[in-house]
């Protein structure tokens, strides 16, 4: 039972990532003259490199999966950026950039073998620097006094995506990585199982976020 449940959400994983990239594509048109068009591109490479890995080459594709995690922070770092309407938020948005760019650098550098290591240390610190920026994202929005309908803007629900997914994967990480030995067969398997429900909450969130956007008429959006 346990089996199946986890071989249902590795599946699942790569079924709603492949869902939202034909999203993107099939709601180009009402994003593509607003600053996210970059999310079709983005979504496009993460689910090559994902497949690529899955299904083409299984061992040490660290290598493949570091860019993919470096390139993950900044696609929202410059999401939050553009989104903010707050001069002092989108400081605090570059400077989190800037940190997380600085923090890559030295995590890449200290690898003892890129095609064998992940930047764990880039990946925990973005992860933080993101989870502040939604916070100060959602702090906006409630002092929004315009009559904005929140849910017809894209950013809206990916931002709620990547909340909801790095919340979900900060306890299960840390464990796997500091306790896998104390733990039973069970619990491990739980604890990934977890990791994959966040990534299908994310992708269904995009989803939702290109189903749901407004058309975008200037790059002003």
């Amino acid at each position: 039972m346990m089996d199946t449940l986890f071989n249902w959400f590795r599946v699942s994983g790569i079924f709603f990532e492949i869902l939202a990239f034909l999203a993107a594509i099939f709601y180009f048109k009402k994003y593509k003259h607003s600053r996210l068009w970059i999310t079709l591109p983005f979504l496009t490479y993460l689910l090559a490199t994902e497949l690529f890995c899955k299904y083409i080459y299984h061992q040490h594709n660290q290598m493949f999966y570091n860019p993919v995690l470096i390139i993950e922070g900044a696609f929202y770092f410059i999401g939050f950026y553009f989104t903010f309407t707050t001069k002092l938020f989108q400081h605090i948005a570059v400077l989190s950039f800037a940190g997380f760019s600085i923090i890559s650098c030295i995590n890449l550098f200290t690898l003892t073998s890129f095609s064998n290591e992940l930047v764990t240390y880039s990946y925990s610190f973005g992860s933080l620097l993101i989870i502040g920026l939604y916070l100060l994202y959602m702090y906006e929005l409630l002092k929004n006094n315009e009559s904005t309908v929140f849910s017809e803007q894209l950013f809206f629900w990916i931002s709620n995506g990547i909340f909801i997914y790095l919340t979900l994967r900060i306890v299960p990480e840390y464990i796997l990585n500091n306790r896998a030995n104390a733990l039973s067969y069970n619990e491990n398997t739980i604890l990934k199982m977890i990791k994959y429900l966040g990534s299908d909450i994310l992708y269904f969130f995009y989803i939702i976020g290109f189903i749901k956007c407004k058309n975008t008429v200037s790059y002003s959006s």
